[in-house]
């Protein structure tokens, strides 16, 4: 059930649970009304708010209603599409009511959550609504405007970030005078008797106060960006151990291109295997057949074979240039420098340009994980130096090339971490930034988004928590990268964004234990929907606990063409280069640990 609520003298009750037995042998359920007209006395039921989608197999509830200032209904629902698959996550769909609850909207998806618990905020910098909820691991709200049609930001409550047993959530925001108390539950998976019921308040921090800044505007878009067709890479004889997720891209000739791994062995490396060899594979179409046509020799500065790929922080995302030009950065074995390498001939051959260390003067650089070329076909590479919380020094930097990579700019340092929107919650003093990735959006208008990772003020507990779920910051420079400023995003890791043709902006990261792609049409001011790339209508019992990775991981975003956009990401079934039990017998349903999840652009009358 939801929250009663009070509107023209009824109190209301929104409900939900099967509608007939149809619904019920289909395991769905549709949310509705129950009302009292005598001050809650006596309840009868009124009318369906959102019915199930048999046909789909798309059900709702629970739900909660909000009345808001403008007199407007607004329901946030829990939608439960049963349709695609065993490993689906619950969304947050919205519906909105003109005339006091009568009628609805079709319910539209907004994100991926449970609980949908809702409160209004003061309106501030454009933030007018709270929902809360859980994943999971941890208990989490996204903060909109717009009566829930946009997105701004989201923050946790309190979270274990390793898989714990147990359950938390039952998440309820409850608005106070000048605080919002969330409360929810915390099971322990192996002691009943530690379950609790935990409250926490939530307020803005001392002489807080919003960028002087119009609250986010609702424009219609001419065009929506729509999650459509998935791949799954099969097995590729030439490949047994998988490919390098970050190096599959398409080539400007047409064809597919990636570097994969001949084979594994074990390693004491952080996933416990590394790479035999590395071969470059390219194919016609994405569905294959594909061929190896080059076996890759390491440059001797990298060390030799170490490094798979796979996990946050490793760089090896191969980019094209619109000369047809490769690059691919390699991490030496000691972590501390980055080899650049490129080819000329579509991957067969590499050269070094040159140690990223010795290139910007830094005594180590990490990642290197995205390259961006602007119109003009210069490049923008962002990286790191360690950094070392109590130090506060700067880490994030990037260089600048207009020779196609031969020679680089000095270092230039951009965003930082952008201080505390709320006080009450389980962040530390201090963050550690890095996983970074740039998108230009115009002549002087860039975006850039990176982790931080603040740890907490209490003591760590990876069981029963606080142990932070990393931040995606967003940053914004309207001076063609000079000057920077930084706000929140989301809560995951591994990120990557773009600007796509036509003028949005697509981000996607691993969020918790699932894949995350957000849209938006405003230049990354508020966020449109939540989608998870890596969602397939799994067949009963598609993946077992010996050879389950969490999802989503190494997401990068390529463009295709002005109306194609691929999300490729980790898709949870076998990582690349895994050293399975002996017993196991690859099935269909398992090979391949790669997706590529294609967005179609259609114009916004197209059905």
């Amino acid at each position: 059930m939801g929250t009663v609520f009070e509107a023209g003298g009824t109190a209301w009750l929104p409900v939900y649970g099967p509608a007939d037995m149809q619904e019920m042998d289909a395991a769905l359920s549709s949310v509705g009304m129950m009302r009292s007209d005598d001050d809650g006395k006596s309840w009868r039921f009124s009318h369906w708010l959102a019915k199930s989608d048999q046909t789909r197999g798309v059900g709702y509830g629970p739900g909660d209603i909000t009345v808001l200032p403008d007199g407007r209904w607004l329901g946030m629902l829990q939608g439960n599409y049963r349709g695609l698959g065993d490993y689906t996550r619950p969304r947050v769909c919205r519906s909105v009511s003109s005339d006091g609850g009568r009628t609805w909207s079709v319910p539209q998806q907004k994100f991926l959550n449970h609980g949908t618990s809702t409160v209004i905020l003061d309106g501030l910098a454009g933030e007018e609504i709270m929902v809360g909820g859980w994943k999971d691991r941890g208990i989490m709200f996204t903060v909109g405007t717009n009566a829930g049609a946009d997105w701004l930001y989201q923050d946790q409550v309190w979270w274990c970030i390793w898989y714990a047993q147990g359950n938390r959530g039952g998440t309820r925001m409850l608005k106070l005078r000048d605080s919002v108390m969330a409360v929810y539950h915390w099971m322990d998976g192996n002691d009943a008797a530690r379950t609790e019921v935990r409250v926490q308040m939530i307020r803005r921090p001392t002489g807080w106060a919003p960028e002087k800044t119009n609250p986010v505007s609702r424009q219609k878009s001419a065009y929506t960006w729509r999650m459509s067709d998935a791949y799954q890479l099969p097995h590729i004889p030439a490949a047994p151990a998988g490919i390098r997720i970050k190096t599959l891209l398409k080539l400007r000739s047409g064809d597919w291109a990636c570097l994969g791994y001949i084979g594994s062995r074990k390693a004491g490396t952080a996933y416990g295997f590394a790479p035999t060899g590395v071969c470059a594979l390219r194919a016609a179409r994405i569905t294959g057949p594909w061929r190896k046509i080059a076996d890759i020799v390491m440059p001797p500065e990298v060390g030799g074979l170490f490094d798979t790929g796979t996990g946050a922080g490793v760089p090896g995302a191969m980019m094209q240039h619109s000369s047809g030009r490769l690059f691919l950065p390699l991490s030496t074995r000691d972590r501390k420098d980055i080899i650049l390498t490129c080819s000329d001939d579509g991957g067969k051959t590499w050269q070094t340009i040159g140690s990223l260390a010795r290139i910007t003067g830094m005594p180590a650089v990490h990642e290197a994980d995205k390259m961006v070329e602007r119109v003009d076909g210069s490049l923008i590479l962002p990286m790191q130096r360690p950094f070392h919380g109590e130090s506060k020094q700067h880490p994030l930097f990037y260089i600048r090339s207009t020779d196609r990579g031969q020679t680089w700019s000095k270092p230039v340092f951009w965003a930082t971490h952008p201080g505390k929107r709320y006080q009450g919650l389980p962040h530390g003093s201090f963050a550690d930034l890095r996983e970074t990735s740039l998108a230009v959006l115009s002549g002087t208008q860039w975006l850039g988004i990176f982790r931080e990772s603040r740890g907490t003020p209490a003591p760590e507990d990876a069981k029963r928590g606080p142990l932070s779920m990393p931040f995606l910051c967003l940053a914004r420079s309207n001076d063609d990268g000079r000057s920077w400023k930084s706000s929140f995003g989301f809560l995951g890791v591994e990120p990557d964004i773009a600007a796509l043709p036509g003028g949005a902006v697509m981000a996607t990261f691993r969020d918790d234990n699932l894949a995350s792609v957000w849209i938006s049409y405003d230049g990354g001011v508020s966020w449109q929907i939540q989608h998870d790339p890596a969602e397939l209508p799994w067949k009963k019992g598609a993946a077992e606990r010996s050879t389950q990775w969490p999802p989503g991981g190494e997401p990068i975003i390529r463009v295709i063409d002005d109306k194609t956009v691929a999300v490729i990401c980790d898709s949870g079934m076998i990582p690349s280069g895994k050293l399975l039990p002996p017993e196991f017998k690859l099935s269909p349903e398992y090979q391949g640990r790669v997706q590529v999840r294609f967005f179609r652009r259609q114009t916004n009358d197209a059905k």
